[in-house]
């Protein structure tokens, strides 16, 4: 393919420059190789691109029919090749207004009243309505689910702490330990504790064992068939979810079309709405939405996730960069690390050859200037890595603006 061979070429052009001397030679690169959408920024002044090697990409693209796949994507094409069914994940993220079609039929009559369902159990949980076996408010959530059905949740009650209600505890189970388990299980209260059973395929073995456990507990701890009274339940598989004991009301079911990886607009994100309450949750939605339909209105090449698919593209295969690191400058977004991770080995395959998918690494900031920091100084392989900031966080104080110093200073390394 000749755009790869022109790719090629210019890589070998800039690769007797050193990133400081490209940063120096022009005094508007920060200005031209920027971007701004919505609320997110991206700085991509600090890497081996110029005007030519974007549109070298560019073309790449083309050739590869990149914005037709994306446009079968958002049309409901089948393009899960390997189970040969549509990846519909985005629905979930889209409003009534918005209608979602795979196959000739709207998928979205099922998703708002499976969305409806979830509004009022978390109304209902929030008010007092619907309480455990015992007549007891819940005052604790424990979460159980492993991978995409832990993960992205997780994740997203990680970075929204702020927001959570007073007075509602969370807790996560993912590994089978049963060591964890009896470490979480003398933290709560049978009574008032509701389980989230996060489990798409219903036969997830660490999960199920997980679940079965905390069934016994229940029961053992209130009376025989108590557990159905304090277990919520989001699967792709319904009738297994019945035949577990789960109570028709609280199981919310969704189609398996949705990856894993991408559950965190799903009903697998419960969690979320029951701790943080309905108004943050829908807020979340709108995000998700909003980056959508500008992927549905923008030229590929004005889109911020394409030009950041695009570097790396142009780091891992023209580059030979072997790694990709993930620094967040925030706590809360910690979890992102292994969110993303996930996202880029499930989604670029699972068998690892010489030329196969990035390792993905991270830590957050600052601590990790002192420890994984130490492989950029000392190795003289290249990292693609991606700093994040939180634009908020760095209007509070010296702290927050040495972090992100810290950050911008790195990137001149």
């Amino acid at each position: 393919m000749k755009s790869i061979a022109n790719l090629k070429k210019h890589q070998i052009f800039l690769s007797d420059s050193h990133l400081k001397t490209i940063l120096k030679e022009s005094k508007t690169r920060n200005k031209e190789f920027s971007y701004k959408e919505s609320d997110f920024f991206l700085d991509y002044s600090k890497t081996h691109l110029d005007k030519k090697a974007i549109m070298l990409l560019n073309k790449l693209a083309e050739d590869r029919k990149v914005e037709e796949k994306l446009k079968d994507l958002l049309n409901g094409e089948r393009m899960n090749y390997t189970e040969n069914r549509p990846a519909l994940h985005f629905a979930w993220r889209a409003s009534a207004k918005n209608d979602v079609r795979s196959e000739g039929r709207s998928v979205m009559p099922e998703i708002l009243e499976t969305r409806n369902k979830m509004k009022k159990i978390c109304e209902d949980i929030s008010s007092g309505k619907k309480v455990g076996a015992t007549g007891k408010r819940f005052l604790d959530i424990v979460h159980i689910g492993i991978g995409g059905s832990f993960l992205p949740v997780k994740s997203l009650i990680n970075s929204l702490s702020k927001y959570k209600k007073a007075g509602m505890g969370i807790y996560f189970i993912e590994n089978l330990d049963g060591k964890e388990l009896d470490e979480v299980k003398t933290k709560l209260q049978p009574e008032t504790t509701l389980f989230v059973i996060s489990t798409k395929s219903f036969r997830t073995r660490e999960t199920m064992l997980n679940a079965s456990y905390i069934k016994e507990w229940i029961d053992d701890n209130i009376e025989t068939g108590a557990y159905r009274q304090h277990m919520i339940c989001a699967t792709a598989n319904v009738k297994n979810a019945h035949q577990f004991g789960i109570l028709e009301e609280n199981i919310l079911p969704y189609k398996n079309w949705v990856g894993g990886r991408f559950n965190s607009f799903s009903p697998a994100s419960i969690t979320l709405p029951l701790l943080c309450g309905w108004e943050c949750y829908e807020r979340i939605l709108q995000g998700g939405e909003a980056i959508d339909l500008v992927a549905k209105k923008t030229a590929i090449t004005d889109f911020l996730p394409y030009k950041m698919a695009m570097i790396s593209v142009w780091y891992r295969n023209f580059w030979n960069t072997t790694t990709e690191g993930i620094f967040p400058y925030s706590k809360s977004l910690g979890g992102i690390i292994k969110l993303i991770q996930m996202l880029s080995y499930e989604s670029n395959g699972k068998p690892t050859e010489n030329l196969g998918s990035p390792f993905v690494f991270g830590e957050v900031g600052s601590g990790c200037e002192h420890s994984l920091f130490q492989k950029f100084l000392q190795n003289p392989e290249k990292t693609l890595s991606t700093f994040i900031l939180v634009k908020n966080a760095m209007e509070k104080g010296k702290e927050e603006m040495q972090k992100t110093t810290n950050a911008h200073a790195i990137g001149f390394a």
